[in-house]
């Protein structure tokens, strides 16, 4: 007896579709059709339209009036201006929670994190989805730990802008280890109760994925439309 293929759910075509905008197999700007999505899976359009609804919410698609979804598509200007804001936000919050006495001890299980981080990363090939994933995680906790629900979210939404962005961020061990390097500056600079300092290196870090950011968009821009 012959086994029966798997049923795609809403959350494997969610999966499938994440992987091919974060792989650049689905170029900025590319359209989705629920009819073909529909077709390609062997499903209804229900879950063909809780897949999108979640490639929405993660920043990944947007859906326009009378045009449909497509995969989002940003300017080098407005990958600039996102950054800008981002980092407005950041410094704000680290101005203020650096300064704050209890500040030292909240940020203990992250310091952890992240020198098991730099310790236990292995030279080679890495995950840029984990690690994208992993920086978002270290500058959205250390805002959230500021207990500013409007901050928290304003960043959230600017992050779900740049994320699939990021993932061409943290690409070698070279790249992770500078990684690892800074955000454990930025804790240690908060543990010594250097709010100046610790609002310096947050400064480099985000200049330096920023940078990275747009020099690997310009490129991967032009190998997914040749």
């Amino acid at each position: 007896m012959s086994e029966q293929p798997q049923k795609h759910t809403a959350k494997s075509i969610y999966g499938v579709l994440k992987k091919r905008i974060l792989d650049w197999e689905y170029i900025p700007g590319q359209r989705f059709t629920e009819k073909t999505l529909c077709e390609e899976f062997a499903v209804s359009r229900v879950p063909v339209r809780e897949a999108l609804s979640m490639l929405i919410d993660n920043g990944l698609v947007i859906k326009e009036r009378n045009i449909g979804c497509s995969v989002r598509k940003l300017s080098v200007e407005d990958i600039n201006h996102l950054y800008e804001l981002r980092t407005a936000l950041e410094l704000y919050a680290i101005d203020v929670f650096a300064a704050k006495p209890e500040a030292a001890v909240k940020i203990s299980d992250l310091k952890l994190e992240w020198m098991e981080h730099a310790l236990f990363s292995e030279e080679g090939d890495i995950d840029p989805v984990f690690w994208s994933d992993a920086d978002e995680h270290f500058h959205q906790t250390l805002v959230n730990m500021l207990e500013n629900p409007a901050l928290s979210k304003a960043l959230h939404d600017v992050n779900a802008q740049l994320r699939f962005l990021r993932v061409k961020d943290i690409t070698t061990f070279a790249r992770l280890k500078r990684t690892c390097k800074a955000h454990l500056a930025i804790l240690e600079s908060i543990e010594q109760g250097k709010p100046t300092e610790a609002r310096t290196q947050l400064h480099k870090n985000i200049l330096m994925g920023r940078n990275n950011v747009q020099e690997s968009f310009k490129k991967a821009l032009v190998q997914a439309f040749q």
